[in-house]
């Protein structure tokens, strides 16, 4: 049957109707699959630049060191401070003719320096090393208010200011004139990052945030 053995594939081959002779004859062209890759959208280049400013959000120490060096030695003269205010009161008493007004005002600014030095140190280190905003913050707003202020109280009473007193209040005031500044930096630092989290979380596909301030 000449109509069966022109349909077989073997006729369909030799007379180069077969695909495969076709293929072979190129007949057929194949064309290569596109090789280079698509562009990303806008919103897949937000999302990676999000990617990884949340990484490097979270993965970053917001405590400050330089203020943790502060805290750690102002814990340690704070009692040496108080002592040697407490000597140099007695020593006064004992040898100078003091008016009744700075016996009972300066014990009574003593305890109320000691109160405020135990919880502004407290709230320092919670607030580092836990990295806490309002700890920090609050150690800083004892700092300015009324701790400094009590040191050059002490610093500058009507009564004979002996040289140990002198002494030992300018290096107290050194103090708590880094913890200040520090005190600052690290609360602003702490408040940036905290925000950039919640920022993150609650709109994760939009554009990148600033930097850090410094």
């Amino acid at each position: 049957n000449a109509e069966y053995m022109g349909g077989s594939p073997l006729f369909q081959f030799v007379r180069g109707e077969h695909p495969m002779r076709r293929a072979a004859s190129g007949a057929y062209s194949f064309q290569p699959l596109p090789t280079e890759e698509p562009e990303p959208s806008p919103r897949t280049e937000g999302t990676v630049a999000q990617h990884r400013e949340r990484r490097i959000v979270q993965s970053e120490i917001k405590s400050s060191l330089p203020l943790q060096i502060c805290l750690y030695y102002n814990a340690i003269y704070s009692p040496v401070f108080f002592m040697l205010l407490v000597v140099t009161f007695h020593y006064k008493l004992t040898v100078f003719k003091v008016d009744a007004a700075f016996v009972i005002v300066l014990p009574v600014l003593l305890a109320v320096w000691s109160g405020v030095e135990i919880s502004r140190l407290w709230f320092g280190y919670i607030g580092n090393l836990r990295e806490k905003v309002p700890q920090i913050t609050a150690f800083w707003l004892l700092t300015v208010v009324p701790s400094f202020p009590l040191v050059i109280v002490f610093l500058a009473l009507p009564v004979m200011v002996l040289p140990l007193e002198r002494a030992v209040c300018i290096v107290m005031m050194m103090f708590q004139i880094a913890e200040i500044v520090l005190g600052f930096r690290a609360v602003r630092h702490m408040i940036y990052v905290q925000t950039a989290r919640f920022f993150l979380r609650n709109a994760p596909s939009v554009a990148p945030l600033p930097e850090s301030p410094r």
